[in-house]
């Protein structure tokens, strides 16, 4: 990998640049987590969502939830 960018432009090779370089960057799997998680916490008081408030939460939904089998 150069300094300045990934030695191939395929997301894969891009994704793996960044985690390296920011640890606990939250790819776009991880922000469809914490979007089936907004959305199923709001869905039992018929919101379309109910937004997670801390940093700390939406870390851990996105680190511990993979993809849904439907997405």
């Amino acid at each position: 990998m150069s300094p300045a960018g990934p030695e191939s432009p395929d997301p894969i090779a891009v994704e793996s640049m960044l985690i390296a370089r920011q640890p606990d960057l939250v790819t776009y799997e991880g922000w469809l987590s914490i979007d089936r998680h907004e959305r199923a916490l709001g869905e039992p008081s018929n919101r379309p969502r109910v937004k997670l408030t801390t940093i700390e939460e939406m870390l851990r939904i996105a680190a511990s939830e993979g993809p849904s089998e439907g997405s």
